[in-house]
């Protein structure tokens, strides 16, 4: 209750304290609703934030292996921003990156300070400039860390990164037919000289098998021919010898 000054009328008396309820009304009003519709909107983005994160850091070689060291510690990362202003805690673990708005065992190796523009601006577009002028305080390696993986953890870099491998599947997939393409003829050629060396091969042993009958015959030959001379001979002799004997 506002207390009467002198010269006040007792109607602005009561309009401000009318004015001083309605104030308080709202100051302790506004905040829970704020918190009520903010609390569901922020866990949703964190979840799909870590979403993205996770996928980008498990599908890309190169930054899960700039990761690793953050993995192996399982660092805890404290990350603040202003324009609205905001805190949740990043956590590098083997299944990817955990983002939470408690921090669970209150350990921060780290903590990275910056707008929710300059963020934003960092992992859209990768600025360098942006991106050193991100405050990060904590363990030097830790710092050091975060630093480098913030280079390679971005859109454009990824979309590069993927890009490249699709382009060098293709350039293998065309690699592949080109060969391909070079080494058919080569089979056909192949093909007709293992026909070729086939038919020779049956020739072969066609021309083989006539010439066993050619020696079969002949050696038949030779031996009919040596027994008519045999049987000739012996004829002559008995003829001459018979004439020999007419005569005497």
């Amino acid at each position: 209750m506002v207390e009467p000054r002198p010269g006040m009328s007792e109607r602005h008396t009561h309009a401000e304290d009318g004015a001083a309820y309605s104030g308080t009304e709202s100051y302790r009003g506004v905040p829970d609703q704020d918190d009520d519709k903010t609390h569901p909107f922020q866990s949703l983005f964190l979840i799909g934030l870590e979403s993205t994160l996770t996928f980008m850091l498990r599908h890309d070689a190169q930054t899960q292996l700039q990761a690793r060291y953050l993995i192996n510690q399982h660092a805890v990362v404290c990350i603040r921003t202003y324009l609205p202003s905001q805190t949740f805690y990043a956590t590098f673990t083997e299944r990817g990156l955990l983002l939470d708005r408690t921090l669970s065992d209150g350990k921060i190796d780290a903590t990275v300070s910056a707008s929710t523009i300059d963020l934003l601006r960092a992992f859209f577009f990768a600025s360098d400039k942006v991106l050193d002028g991100i405050r990060i305080d904590g363990n030097q390696q830790i710092v050091s860390e975060i630093r480098s993986l913030m280079h390679y953890l971005n859109v454009p870099f990824i979309a590069s990164s993927w890009l490249n491998q699709l382009k060098s599947f293709g350039l293998e997939k065309d690699d592949g037919s080109h060969q391909q393409r070079r080494i058919k003829p080569l089979l056909k050629r192949i093909d007709g000289q293992q026909h070729q060396i086939q038919q020779l091969t049956v020739l072969s042993k066609e021309q083989a098998s006539q010439i066993r009958h050619l020696k079969t015959r002949m050696r038949r030959q030779v031996v009919v021919f040596t027994v008519i001379s045999f049987l000739l001979v012996i004829a002559t002799v008995v003829m001459a010898t018979l004439l020999l004997i007419r005569t005497h």
